[in-house]
C-alpha cells in the first residue's frame, strides 16, 4: 500500500467503512495533500464538505480534466452516500460514473457492478 496516496486512501476508508469501522477522521485522510484534485473528496469524507460541492469543485475549463474529476466526483461521493444510508440519492451519481467514467479508470468497474446491485435493490 502506499498510504500517502489519496487514492489508496480513500479506498481504504471505504472499505473499512464497509467493513463496520466506526466512522471518524480516518488517520490516513487526515494526513493527505488537500490542495489539489482529489481534495474534495477527501474533505467529504472528513465530514467537511457535501457531494454537490464536490461535484462543484470537480468543474474545470479543460474539458477532458473535467470529465475524469466528474467521474470521480460522482462515484467516490455516491460511495459516501451509500456508507450514510442515503440510497436514493447514490444511484443518479453511480448511473453517472458508470456511464461517464473513462475506460481505464479504476472507478469504472465498481460503479458498473455497484450500479447493477443498487437497481437490483440491493
Amino acid at each position: 500500500l502506499k498510504p500517502y496516496d489519496a487514492y489508496t486512501a480513500l479506498w481504504l476508508e471505504i472499505a473499512l467503512r464497509r467493513g463496520g469501522a466506526a466512522v471518524s477522521d480516518s488517520d490516513l485522510l487526515q494526513k493527505l495533500d488537500t490542495k489539489e484534485w482529489p481534495a474534495p473528496v477527501i474533505e467529504l469524507y472528513l465530514g467537511r464538505s457535501t457531494p454537490e460541492t464536490v461535484a462543484e469543485r470537480a468543474r474545470s475549463a479543460n474539458p477532458r480534466l473535467q470529465r475524469d474529476q466528474l467521474c470521480e466526483a460522482n462515484f467516490y461521493a455516491a460511495e459516501w452516500l451509500l456508507l450514510n444510508g442515503r440510497r436514493t440519492e447514490a444511484l443518479p451519481r453511480m448511473q453517472f460514473a458508470a456511464d461517464n467514467c473513462p475506460t481505464d479508470f479504476i472507478e469504472r468497474t465498481p460503479a458498473m457492478i455497484e450500479l447493477k446491485a443498487l437497481q437490483a435493490g440491493g
